[in-house]
């Protein structure tokens, strides 16, 4: 009885293992799928004349040396201080399209998209999707991506710092360590000075609201 009881157990424990790398292969399969699909999205380039715009203004800051504060792109007079809102952009772009051309434009274009859509990924496991669910989520994503990420624009630092804070704020509330949220002034830092876009990362911080009025 005992060696009948012994063979049942590990008859079960066999089908176990083999039911679970059967489901490891298939998610591992479904998630090469969906990155493929990722992928593609990311691969759609549209002209955008802000971007040469943003590159003008990275030449000039790398070229001088210092923040250029008069408008020397224009032909009519403008502000005697002029702020370019979205300096931080050309600051990045121009040495990377110095160095690596187009070809590392749109490389940094698939390294921001393939982030935001991993943090995408992690904050719906966050609030509880398991993996079928968050996967299904990121192919409802990529429709999103083929649309927004054609151009290579600021905007791209906007997906990528929403769906950061969105994980920053929703990890603090899961663990209850407040001091987390420090993270987003630093986020707020670096966003403001890219795309106008930070005012939904605000937005985003009056909708969570403050942490003693929550019930985390």
């Amino acid at each position: 009885m005992p060696i009948l009881t012994k063979t049942v157990c590990l008859t079960e424990a066999h089908t176990t293992c083999s039911s679970l790398k059967q489901e490891t292969v298939l998610q591992g399969l479904c998630s090469l799928l969906i990155l493929l699909v990722i992928l593609n999205a990311l691969s759609g380039t549209v002209a955008d004349p802000d971007l040469w715009g943003y590159m003008a203004f990275g030449r000039l800051f790398w070229e001088t040396g210092r923040f250029p504060y008069h408008d020397t792109f224009a032909y009519v007079p403008t502000l005697k201080v002029w702020v370019y809102h979205e300096w931080l952009t050309g600051v990045i772009f121009y040495p990377i399209y110095r160095i690596l051309g187009a070809a590392g434009l749109q490389l940094f274009k698939f390294a921001l998209g393939l982030a935001t859509v991993w943090l995408v990924y992690l904050t719906a496991r966050r609030w509880g999707a398991n993996f079928w669910s968050a996967l299904l989520g990121l192919w409802f994503v990529q429709v999103f991506l083929a649309t927004c990420y054609s151009p290579v624009r600021a905007q791209l630092f906007t997906y990528l710092f929403f769906a950061l804070s969105l994980f920053v704020l929703e990890s603090v509330r899961l663990s209850r360590h407040w001091w987390g949220l420090t993270i987003l002034v630093f986020i707020q830092v670096f966003w403001c000075n890219l795309h106008a876009g930070f005012l939904a990362g605000l937005g985003l911080l009056f909708l969570y609201g403050p942490p003693q009025k929550r019930s985390f």
